[in-house]
């Protein structure tokens, strides 16, 4: 026997652990063929579960070729409602729009009372700092115009020597 390698002399020796080794082998190759099934039908399993509980409700339940169906599938699908060039999409609700300069405008100020125009704590009078200014379409009969006053211009007041009291219409 060969001290450094482990490798006997004796040739039925060496043919008992070939063979011996082959069967390691070949039990090894079967369990590693048993290992990969498994391994494909729980990653089959994860994929449905994890689409079963995350995904988009149709996606959710996959289709058993057993289904029969309500209506023909056989019929072409519609074409997806796709927007053109001209007409943009709008995810958002109602966006203000600037209304053209040729209609004419109407100002309609809406002011506060004479009283609220003093301050509440040491009655001075307060001073004008601004305005906040909106346009909406109104329409008289036969005429069209933007009256500014739907979305109010509110004055806005507060006290000359204080910035923290202001008080809008």
């Amino acid at each position: 026997m060969d001290r450094e390698h482990n490798i006997p002399n004796d040739l039925a020796e060496c043919q008992r652990r070939l063979i011996e080794t082959q069967h390691v082998a070949e039990e090894t190759a079967a369990s590693y063929e048993l290992l990969v099934g498994e391994h494909e039908r729980l990653q089959e399993e994860f994929a449905t579960l994890k689409r079963m509980l995350f995904g988009p409700r149709r996606e959710r339940v996959r289709e058993s070729p057993d289904q029969q169906y309500l209506f023909d599938r056989g019929a072409e699908p519609l074409p997806p409602n796709e927007p053109t060039e001209e007409e943009p999409v709008s995810r958002r609700g109602r966006a203000s729009r600037e209304f053209p300069d040729h209609l004419p405008r109407r100002r309609v100020e809406l002011d506060v009372a004479e009283s609220q125009k003093l301050c509440a704590c040491c009655g001075k009078p307060l001073v004008r700092i601004g305005e906040d200014v909106s346009e909406v379409l109104d329409c008289e009969p036969v005429k069209l115009f933007v009256a500014i006053r739907a979305r109010q211009v509110r004055l806005l007041w507060m006290q000359r020597r204080r910035d923290f009291t202001a008080t809008r219409a």
